[in-house]
C-alpha cells in the first residue's frame, strides 16, 4: 500500500451483543483486551474494541494479519508497530463510532462528536488564523470548531507530539502545516452526520485525498462467528453489561434481544443456559416475575459441570475436588439449576 492512506470507520453498536463482543475479544492481543477491560463505562469499552478491531481487519488487509500484537509505545507515547511491519496507524472514536488510519508513513485521524462551540478552548488553543476561519458569531460555529479541532489533533497525531504539542502553535486551517520542519498535509473526511473527522499526514506520503470508508462492523465480525467464543470472555462480557446497564434494563434488553434462543438454535448451551440463569438471578433480586417464554429451556442443563475457570485452577493446584465441591455448595441456585457453577456475578471490573 504504497503512498496510500487507508481510512475505515465503524458504529461500535453492534458490539453490545455479547457474542460478538466476546468473539472479537478472543482475537485481539492481550494489550487491547486488558484496555478493554479496565475501562468502567460500557459506551468507552465498545469504543476501544471497535477501534481495535478496525486495526486489525485494516492490518490483514494490507498482509499483515496478527500485527497488532506488536504494537508499541514510543517515546511520546504515539504508537506504532515493532519490528518488519512497514506500517503507521492512529486512531481515535467519539459517540458511536471508530475511526483507523493506515499509512506507509506517519498518519493522524481524528473524528469528534459535534456538541458544542467551545468559546474557551478556541481562544486557548486555535490560531489567529483558526480563530478567523471560525467565525463563531456567524451559524454552523459548533460544526467549524469541531472540523478545526479534528484537524489540530491529526496533525498532533501525525507528527507523534501528542500531548506535548502546543496546540496554539501551529495553524492547520490551511491544506497544509509544518511542524519542526516537516509538512503535513490535511483532509477534512466525511464522516456520518453529527461528526466531524480529518486526517493528516506528511507531504512526501500521499498526494491524494483519502476518503473514508464506512463499514459494517455486524458484516465484518461475521466471518468470526463460526468459531465459538471464549466461554471465560463470554461470561465476564455478561457480567459487565449488568453492571452497566442496571439490573431492570439488563431485563429489558435480553428479553428484547432475543440472545437465549439464538444460542439454543445454534447448539451453544454454555452460553444460553448462562445469560437464561443470568436473566432468572436479575428477575428474583428485583421481583420481577420469571418470564414463561423460555420455560421449555429451564428443563435442561448441562451435562457436565461448568466450572469457574479460577476455581479450576485452584483444584488442579491442590490435588483435590475440595475447591470445585466448596463451589457447588455456594454456586446461585439459578445457574446451578443448569450445572453452571457460579457464585459471584457482581464483582466484576
Amino acid at each position: 500500500m504504497k503512498d496510500e492512506i487507508r481510512i475505515t470507520a465503524a458504529d461500535v453498536s453492534a458490539l453490545r451483543s455479547p457474542d460478538l463482543f466476546s468473539a472479537w475479544m478472543d482475537r485481539m492481543p492481550k494489550d487491547r483486551v486488558r484496555k478493554v477491560f479496565r475501562l468502567k463505562r460500557e459506551e468507552d469499552r465498545l469504543r476501544s474494541l471497535g477501534a481495535g478491531v478496525l486495526l486489525h481487519l485494516a492490518l490483514a488487509e494490507a498482509g499483515y494479519p496478527e500485527a497488532d500484537g506488536r504494537i508499541r509505545l514510543g517515546r511520546s507515547g504515539k504508537p506504532f508497530l515493532d519490528g518488519d511491519v512497514p506500517l503507521f496507524f492512529s486512531l481515535s472514536h467519539s459517540g458511536v463510532w471508530a475511526m483507523c488510519a493506515l499509512s506507509s508513513g506517519p498518519v493522524g485521524c481524528d473524528i469528534e462528536r459535534t456538541g458544542r462551540y467551545r468559546p474557551g478552548l478556541a481562544e486557548r488553543f486555535f490560531t489567529a488564523e483558526e480563530r478567523e476561519v471560525l467565525r463563531p458569531d456567524e451559524p454552523g460555529a459548533k460544526e467549524r470548531f469541531a472540523r478545526l479541532w479534528t484537524r489540530k489533533e491529526s496533525l498532533a497525531k501525525a507528527a507523534g507530539c501528542g500531548l506535548s504539542w502546543s496546540f496554539a502553535s501551529v495553524s492547520a486551517a490551511g491544506d497544509t502545516a509544518v511542524y519542526e520542519g516537516i509538512r503535513y498535509r490535511l483532509w477534512d473526511l466525511e464522516p456520518p452526520d453529527g461528526y466531524a473527522a480529518s486526517a493528516a499526514a506528511e507531504r512526501t506520503c500521499s498526494s491524494a485525498a483519502p476518503v473514508l470508508k464506512i463499514v459494517s462492523l455486524a458484516d465484518f465480525l461475521s466471518p468470526c462467528l463460526i468459531k465459538r467464543s471464549n466461554f471465560e470472555n463470554f461470561k465476564s462480557a455478561v457480567c459487565h453489561r449488568v453492571k452497566e446497564k442496571g439490573d431492570i434494563m439488563f431485563i429489558h434488553d435480553t428479553l428484547e434481544g432475543g440472545d437465549i434462543r439464538s444460542y439454543y438454535d445454534r447448539g451453544w448451551y454454555p452460553e444460553c443456559f448462562y445469560l437464561l440463569a443470568m436473566l432468572d438471578y436479575i428477575s428474583r433480586k428485583n421481583g420481577v416475575p420469571l418470564c414463561d417464554e423460555f420455560d421449555d429451556l429451564r428443563q435442561y442443563k448441562l451435562e457436565k459441570p461448568a466450572y469457574p475457570a479460577g476455581v479450576r485452577a485452584i483444584s488442579l493446584a491442590a490435588g483435590n475436588d475440595s475447591a470445585l465441591r466448596t463451589a457447588e455448595e455456594q454456586a446461585i441456585p439459578e445457574f446451578k439449576r443448569f450445572n453452571i457453577i457460579e457464585n459471584d456475578v457482581r464483582n466484576v471490573v
